[in-house]
């Protein structure tokens, strides 16, 4: 019945223009004192978690967040486990672990039950971040949760003791499964595979491989792929070629793909063998399947390591006929291979021409100056619904449909589901080498010394960087806990040895090269 139920308008809406439409209209229902039911509100969130790729979406989820908390101040007991279950998985989507244990208390305090999904979004949640001391803890104290668990929820608690290094609880755990017979599952092997590449233990993986046939599992190509990883990792390549050539027959269920390649190359560079790493491209070309950045990538620090600066003129001209333009770590490779050479000077000309004949930015471009991003910022935040600057908002007065300062950084902002929010009070900011640095209030609540505060900042304009371990300094005259604001530089200068963002260079000498092309190619 529940699912043959007309969907409401809000839901008819999202469907037919996007959830940012849903959203704003939501927003405006909100303005009026109306809201929506917990099925429309949880439909949106799950569809906003299923499209976040970008910091758009990121934005989106939080903005959604907060509109959740907007309808538990007007609704507290219109809520069930299906609401906070969407609730708990996007703060694991964006890595809020403050707020995802303020929305689990709230759960607990509102007395809704939890489910085997919140289960499992638990566990996954906290093997995410390493805390294997709580997955442990909800997997031992859910004990009626874990009776009704299905193989998803167990999968879950899989790859979290594999993330947290605990082979040998989820062994333990697969051994569970085997004996209720619920344990053939590809997720499942694949995940205990990684789990013993992660350990260099090649034969318990092979062993557990060459079950999962004898079990009739299926066995597709990402579960090859893992298998391909662990004979890497263990330097047995020769095992790697053989699983390769069988992936590569006619009558292999799995067909190697890009990832496939790009392993065994990996492989081939880490042990110098250049001649055998050009051997798997041609070998690539030959099943139509297209190089990538990435490869191109291996390739040119292979041929850097072997101070081979042709071959590497060679790649990045091959790179520019195929329409793939360097990257920020093609070109930090480049810099390493003409410092290698021994005609830097014509090494760089070459490259530079390549670029010019391909109408591409020059390889030793450097990053557009912080006077030009101070203007791009500030053009950017003049815009509407960017996030200028506006005045403080105490957490507890917070106006159901109003943007705190933290949430136009796409940080998320205060409420009941605990985010904390940075806010910044009139003319509370610092120049710090020619960098404008908002002062944080402490949100976070502080009782005990040393505590530490991690997580993103922001910086005015859009800019931020990351506070990786950091101990919170307040001034000697407050008390810790308080509300009075405390200097990020204060903060920054005692904690000069904390790992920051190489993006972001605080000191006083220089501004910091805060720019968009310092991210890192990921995979």
């Amino acid at each position: 019945a529940a699912a043959s139920r007309k969907p409401s308008d809000l839901e008819s809406l999202m469907w037919r223009c996007g959830v940012e439409s849903a959203w704003a209209a939501l927003e405006e229902m909100h303005r009026r004192g109306d809201t929506t039911d917990r099925r429309t509100i949880s439909r949106m969130l799950k569809r906003t978690v299923a499209t976040c790729s970008t910091r758009s979406a990121r934005r989106a989820i939080y903005r959604g967040l907060r509109l959740i908390e907007d309808f538990l101040r007007m609704r507290p007991r219109d809520v069930d486990e299906v609401l906070f279950n969407e609730v708990l998985d996007a703060c694991c989507v964006v890595n809020d672990m403050h707020r995802f244990d303020s929305s689990r208390r709230l759960m607990q305090r509102l007395s809704v039950a939890p489910s085997s999904v919140t289960l499992g979004i638990l566990v996954k949640a906290y093997g995410k971040v390493g805390r294997m001391d709580k997955v442990l803890q909800v997997w031992d104290e859910m004990e009626e949760q874990r009776a009704e668990a299905n193989v998803v929820t167990y999968s879950c608690m899989v790859q979290a003791c594999v993330k947290c290094d605990r082979l040998d609880k989820a062994l333990q755990i697969f051994e569970d499964m085997r004996r209720c017979g619920t344990h053939r599952n590809t997720i499942l092997y694949c995940t205990l595979i990684k789990g013993y590449g992660l350990a260099k233990d090649l034969a318990g993986a092979m062993e557990l491989f060459h079950e999962m046939q004898a079990e009739g599992v299926p066995c597709n190509t990402i579960t090859c792929n893992a298998m391909l990883e662990v004979c890497v990792k263990c330097d047995e390549l020769h095992k790697a070629e053989e699983l390769m050539r069988k992936m590569a027959s006619c009558d292999s269920p799995a067909e190697p793909d890009l990832i496939s390649f790009s392993t065994l190359l990996k492989g081939y560079c880490k042990g110098g063998d250049i001649e055998r790493a050009f051997q798997v491209v041609e070998a690539m070309t030959a099943r139509g399947v297209d190089c990538d950045g990435t490869v191109y990538n291996t390739l040119i620090a292979a041929c850097t390591k072997a101070n081979d600066v042709s071959a590497v003129i060679g790649l990045l001209e091959e790179m520019l006929n195929r329409g793939i333009p360097p990257s920020a770590t093609t070109r930090t490779l480049l810099e390493a291979a003409f410092q290698c050479a021994e005609d830097h000077v014509a090494a760089r000309e070459a490259a530079e021409e390549l670029c010019r004949q391909h109408n591409v930015e020059p390889v030793s471009a450097r990053p557009a100056s912080w006077a030009e991003h101070r203007q791009g910022a500030a053009a950017r935040s003049a815009q509407p619904g960017r996030g200028g600057q506006r005045s403080p908002q105490p957490l507890e007065q917070q106006a159901p449909h109003g943007h705190s300062t933290a949430d136009s950084w796409g940080c998320g902002g205060g409420g009941l589901l605990g985010s904390p929010a940075l806010m910044v009070p009139p003319g509370a900011e610092r120049q710090l080498g020619g960098v404008f640095v908002a002062v944080p209030m402490a949100a976070y609540p502080l009782s005990l010394p040393g505590q530490l505060v991690a997580g993103a900042w922001p910086v005015h304009g859009h800019m931020g960087f990351t506070l990786q371990a950091a101990q919170w300094q307040p001034p000697q005259a407050a008390p810790l806990g308080s509300a009075q604001p405390i200097s990020l530089l204060s903060m920054v200068c005692s904690c000069a040895s904390a790992p920051m963002d190489p993006r972001c260079n605080l000191s006083k000498s220089a501004a910091p090269p805060l720019h968009a092309g310092g991210r890192r190619a990921a995979r």
